[in-house]
C-alpha cells in the first residue's frame, strides 16, 4: 500500500508499504478520507515530538476491509469515523477524570499509525458507525469535539458574546459552536482579509481584519467596541500567536475568560500585563485535546444538521500531492482545511 510517512522534522515521504494484518481487537480500515491537522503541520515542523517514521493523520474516516480476533461490535463492509485517542483508565488524571492527561496516552497519528494511508489498523472500540454522517463530515468529529470541550462554559456563567481569533477551520467551526450554544454576539478577526466573509457567511457578526504584529487598526478596534463596548466574555484564540493573545487582554471584558487553543511555536514567549488581567479578573485557561465525553457531543451535534463543514475545505488531494500540500500549509495565506483520499479523490 501507499503511505505518507514522517521521517524527520521537516522531511514527509510517500512510502510502499505492506498491508498489515487486524490482530486481536483490531480492525483493517479502507481510509477513504483523512485530513490535515494543524498539530500534523506542527509536528512536521518539529514542534511537537513524534517519533518517526510514522504515518500522520488522526482524522479519519473508511470502510471496514477485514476484522481481527474478539471483534464483534463491527462488520466488514460497515463505514466508520474513528475517535482517534487511547486513554489507560488508570492513571492519576484518567481516575481524576482527566484522561486529556494520560499518562499512557496513545493516538492514532502519533504513537501509533494513522491515516495518511491507504490501510490503517485500527482498535475496534475506537470506531463510531456513519449513521447518516457521510465520509467528509464524519473527519471533523475531532477537532469538533476538541472545539466543543474548551468552548463549553462549564463552571462560567454562559457567554453572551464571544470572540475568535483566527478564520482557519479551527475558527470557522468555533463560530458556528457558539451560535450553537446560544451566544448572542459572535466576532471574529483576522489578519487574511479573505478569509472575513466566510465567517460573516457562517454566523458571525463582524469580522474586521487585524494586522499580524499585533497592532490593532482604529477600524478593527471600533467594531468590536461596537458589537461589545464592556468587551467579550469570552475570547477563543485559535492562533497561538503570542501577538494575538497580547491583544485578547484588551478585548475581554471584565471577569471574561481567555481560552489558549491554538497551538503555538514551542520558542514563542507571551509577556502579559499581571494588573489588567487582575483588575479585570480575567481568566487564562488552555486546552488540549478531547475526551470520550466531548467526542460523543460531537457525534451528536454533527448528526443535527446545524454545522456546515464543506466551505471549510481548502483542497482535495491524494497521498502524492500531500508532502507539497502540507509545506504550503506552513506559509501564511488564505487557506483552509485540506482533505486525503488515499485511495483517490472521488469525481466530483
Amino acid at each position: 500500500m501507499q503511505a505518507v510517512v514522517f521521517q524527520n522534522p521537516g522531511h514527509l515521504a510517500v512510502e510502499q508499504r505492506s498491508v498489515p494484518s487486524a490482530g486481536p481487537g483490531e480492525v483493517l480500515l479502507r481510509v477513504e478520507v483523512a485530513a490535515v491537522c494543524q498539530t500534523d503541520v506542527h509536528i512536521v515542523q518539529g514542534h511537537f515530538v513524534v517519533k518517526p517514521p510514522r504515518v500522520l493523520g488522526h482524522e479519519l474516516a473508511g470502510e471496514v476491509v477485514a476484522v481481527g480476533p474478539n471483534v464483534s461490535a463491527v462488520r466488514v463492509g460497515q463505514q466508520v469515523a474513528v475517535n482517534p485517542p487511547r486513554f489507560c483508565g488508570e492513571c492519576v488524571y484518567c481516575r481524576r477524570g482527566q484522561p486529556q492527561h494520560c499518562q499512557r496516552f496513545q493516538c492514532l497519528g502519533n504513537t501509533a499509525d494513522g491515516g495518511w494511508a491507504e490501510y490503517a489498523l485500527v482498535p475496534a472500540d475506537q470506531l463510531v458507525p456513519l449513521d447518516g454522517l457521510t465520509m467528509e463530515q464524519a473527519v471533523w468529529l475531532e477537532p469538533l469535539s476538541c472545539v466543543l470541550r474548551a468552548m463549553e462554559s462549564g463552571e462560567r456563567p454562559a457567554p453572551e458574546n464571544v470572540l475568535i481569533v483566527g478564520a482557519g477551520p479551527l475558527g470557522l467551526l468555533a463560530v458556528q459552536v457558539a451560535r450553537t450554544q446560544g451566544a448572542k454576539i459572535v466576532a471574529l478577526v483576522d489578519p487574511n482579509a479573505g478569509k472575513l466573509q466566510r465567517a460573516v457567511d457562517l454566523g458571525a457578526d463582524c469580522a474586521p481584519q487585524v494586522s499580524r504584529d499585533g497592532v490593532s487598526s482604529d477600524n478593527a478596534d471600533a467594531a468590536l467596541s461596537h458589537v461589545a463596548p464592556l468587551g467579550f466574555d469570552l475570547v477563543f484564540d485559535t492562533t497561538g500567536k503570542s501577538a494575538a493573545l497580547v491583544r485578547a487582554l484588551r478585548w475581554v471584558g471584565r471577569s471574561g475568560t481567555i481560552i489558549f487553543f491554538g497551538v503555538s511555536d514551542p520558542a514563542d514567549q507571551l509577556t502579559l500585563e499581571p494588573a489588567l488581567v487582575m483588575e479585570k479578573e480575567i481568566t487564562l485557561r488552555g486546552y488540549a485535546g478531547s475526551t470520550p465525553e466531548a467526542f460523543n457531543r460531537a457525534v451528536a451535534l454533527l448528526r443535527t444538521g446545524r454545522l456546515k463543514t464543506a466551505p471549510l475545505i481548502w483542497r482535495r488531494v491524494t497521498l502524492a500531492e500531500l508532502p507539497a500540500t502540507v509545506q504550503a500549509l506552513t506559509q501564511p495565506g488564505e487557506k483552509g482545511k485540506v482533505f486525503v483520499y488515499p485511495n483517490g479523490v472521488p469525481a466530483a
